[in-house]
């Protein structure tokens, strides 16, 4: 996207690399201050998008749209409408709920929260702080479950239909990325896991059927029971963004049916050999290729500088000769001319004598 250039990179892949490290020792107390920390550095990239003079910066949740700084969170467009209609919040300062919310509640049986006293807004603090409180313990747990879903339905019989797991990330989310998830599933510690990192990857169009499409709507990987999405033209929130592709993905999912057949095309993207991908590894074995590419670059840089400095060299001195020899050939001729001359000289003169004698 360009919001950042490679030093950039580096630097918050540092604050990456502690963290990982933390949540390898189990350190999930301090694991906590250092997610504070990367989230503090990654929010910059955005922030500072435009530059400190500017009043706007770069939506975390789309990277095409942009909000002011200073004021209220904008995105998604008309989130304020539903939190009026199901929390009884204002539309805006000083204007009043649009209708009442306790009767949109009761039409969608949705009436316990009232008895909770919880009201609805579109992106509220107590789950994420409730995740926070226990040094993101919680998550660990969710990990396990995963690969226990993964490990059970890889190893029962096709009578009964595995328990299907379906990602997806719309690829315009810088919070909620598609590098982040695809390094995630990538280290999830299941049976199928070198398989999952060799399967095949289609690029995804369920719409060019229908004429609606000329692109694909996105890319998909899939393995047994597990499928990662990628959507195209999409941010945080795909089901606005492209609701027609978000409509065709759940019911691809919930029919059962495989995304690589229902309008994907195979790509040539098949790695040859698993590569372990841990955390640590991932980046050493990125840093790796990168130095040896960047090496490999410089040879082939200083070659074709040599190559052209001796093509320079040799044009030059077969210039030089050329001229030389033009100069040869100029100065010969004149020599010729004035022999001639002082020939033809002689002549006139020896005739002239000749006819002073007479």
């Amino acid at each position: 996207l360009g919001l950042i250039d490679s030093t950039q990179k580096a630097h918050i892949e540092s604050f990456q690399a502690k963290c990982v490290h933390l949540k390898e020792r189990g350190d999930m107390a301090a694991l906590s201050s250092c997610i504070d920390e990367l989230y503090s550095a990654s929010d910059a990239t955005y922030k500072e998008a435009a530059g400190n003079d500017l009043k706007v910066y770069v939506s975390p949740y789309d990277a095409r749209l942009w909000e002011k700084k200073g004021e209220s969170r904008s995105f998604p467009p008309g989130h304020k409408v539903i939190e009026s209609f199901l929390g009884g919040w204002n539309v805006q300062d000083g204007q009043p709920p649009m209708v009442s919310y306790k009767e949109t509640l009761g039409a969608i049986h949705a009436t316990n929260s009232i008895i909770a006293q919880q009201r609805y807004q579109e992106c509220t603090d107590p789950p994420y702080e409730a995740l926070e409180c226990d040094g993101y313990e919680s998550l660990r747990n969710v990990v396990d479950e995963v690969v226990r879903i993964l490990h059970y339905s890889s190893s029962i019989n096709n009578h009964n239909p595995p328990t299907r797991l379906l990602f997806f990330n719309g690829l315009l989310d810088l919070m909620c990325d598609h590098v982040g998830n695809e390094m995630f599933l990538n280290e999830l510690p299941w049976n199928g896991r070198d398989d999952w990192i060799l399967a095949k990857r289609y690029a995804w169009d369920p719409l060019h059927n229908n004429g609606k499409n000329t692109v694909p709507a996105g890319y998909v990987k899939e393995h047994k029971n597990l499928s990662f999405l990628k959507v195209l033209n999409a941010g945080h929130m795909v089901a606005l963004d492209v609701p027609d592709v978000s409509l065709e993905m759940i019911r691809t999912f919930m029919n059962g049916k495989s995304f690589s057949l229902s309008g994907g095309s195979k790509q040539n993207m098949i790695q040859e050999n698993p590569v372990e991908l841990t955390n640590s590894a991932y980046c050493e074995t990125e840093a790796d290729g990168v130095i040896f590419v960047r090496f490999t670059a410089e040879i082939v840089v200083g070659v074709c500088l040599m190559l052209v400095m001796l093509l320079i060299r040799v044009a030059y001195v077969a210039g030089m000769r050329a001229s030389k020899r033009q100069y040869d050939l100029i100065e010969m001729s004149e020599f010729k001319d004035q022999r001639y001359t002082d020939e033809i000289d002689s002549e006139v003169n020896l005739s002239q004598g000749k006819n002073v004698l007479t």
